[in-house]
């Protein structure tokens, strides 16, 4: 190509050649003359560099990828997004751990909750009882050895988060009710002041609705359990959060709550179970349901609280068993009462 020559683009090019084929005065009046080389003709001096980026911009439609000028606008870009996208992220993340952790604890209250109501079914509905049996069913979520000595400590926290006086767990008997034994019920057998609710015979029982409670005595004998546990966070920054957000802390439900005009502030009382005092740490309300059918006869006195059994130090063993370890029968052994010597009767 020679010297002010075109190439296939329509540009001129100015290319320093040889002395011997140097083109004329006229070749280079010819291609200083292009209209879209005018901005290439000014190669020394200042300003050089700026017309030359702005050409090639005009041309490409951007800037040229080395030896242009940099805008200083665009630094510090990558600090900026951090900052933006870091909270999101740190709060994904430890909102993921806990909620695994909240998951766990659910599916142990409920195994703890199925206790609750078997024991209650055994033993007149009496809440001492269940809360003995929860307290085992908890006891997963404090252990931390694999021994007697872990699970005696574990026990031991379980049982302080399931008494009445810590105000972390609630028991409820939904069924059976009040009316139910105004309408079945009968004195105690055991010769105890109190009524009860019969359990023996209820297949040949009556299966007529009571005119109090609508229900047949057989659909009374249901015991229905309902366990509420404030379940405590342990996840840093998320912990506060959740608990801020299910609780309602300091939230005013109402005018007549707001002590200042910004509804900052509610008046004393308003605040969930899982914030009242005496409660160590942010917790969130979990709850779960039991229904079992009773397998003895239900006191009325454990309508309203129960008859305060204490509660189980036992050692290790079946949870389902309070006052120790399970210790199964030899099948082989004489003196076995339900196996008499000579073998069984038929």
């Amino acid at each position: 190509m020679q010297y002010g020559a075109y190439d296939r683009h329509g540009l001129c090019h100015r290319r320093r050649l040889p002395a011997p084929r140097r083109p004329g005065a006229e070749g280079r009046r010819r291609c200083a003359a292009a209209p879209h080389a005018r901005p290439l003709a000014r190669r020394r001096g200042a300003g050089a560099g700026r017309g030359r980026s702005r050409a090639l911009r005009h041309r490409t439609g951007r800037a040229p990828a080395a030896g242009g000028p940099v805008n200083a606008r665009q630094l510090g870009q990558a600090g900026v997004e951090l900052l933006v996208v870091l909270p999101v992220l740190v709060v994904m993340l430890f909102g993921t751990i806990q909620l695994g952790l909240m998951y766990q604890a659910r599916a142990t209250l409920n195994y703890a909750t199925m206790l609750a109501a078997r024991a209650g079914a055994l033993h007149n509905g009496d809440h001492g009882a269940m809360r003995n049996a929860l307290a085992r069913g908890l006891t997963p979520l404090f252990a931390h050895q694999a021994s007697s000595a872990g699970y005696a400590e574990a026990l031991a926290k379980a049982n302080l988060e399931t008494a009445t006086a810590s105000n972390i767990t609630d028991i409820e008997v939904l069924n059976p009710t009040g009316a139910a034994l105004a309408d079945f019920g009968r004195a105690r057998l055991d010769g105890e002041d109190g009524r009860e609710l019969p359990n023996d015979t209820l297949h040949y029982r009556t299966t007529a609705a009571g005119s109090s409670s609508q229900l047949s005595v057989q659909d009374a004998n249901l015991l229905h359990v309902r366990v509420t546990y404030c379940f405590r966070l342990v996840v840093p920054v998320i912990d506060r959060m959740l608990h801020s957000a299910v609780n309602a802390v300091s939230a005013a439900t109402e005018g007549s709550g707001m002590q200042n005009p910004f509804g900052i502030g509610p008046t004393p009382g308003m605040d969930a179970p899982c914030s009242a005092p005496g409660v160590r740490g942010p917790r969130v309300q979990i709850r779960s349901e039991a229904i079992l059918r009773m397998q003895s006869a239900f006191h009325e006195e454990n309508l309203g609280g129960g008859s305060g059994t204490p509660p189980d130090t036992g050692a290790p063993g079946d949870p389902n068993e309070p006052g120790g370890p399970f210790e199964p029968i030899d099948p082989t052994d004489p003196t076995d009462p339900e196996d008499p010597p000579g073998g069984p009767t038929c």
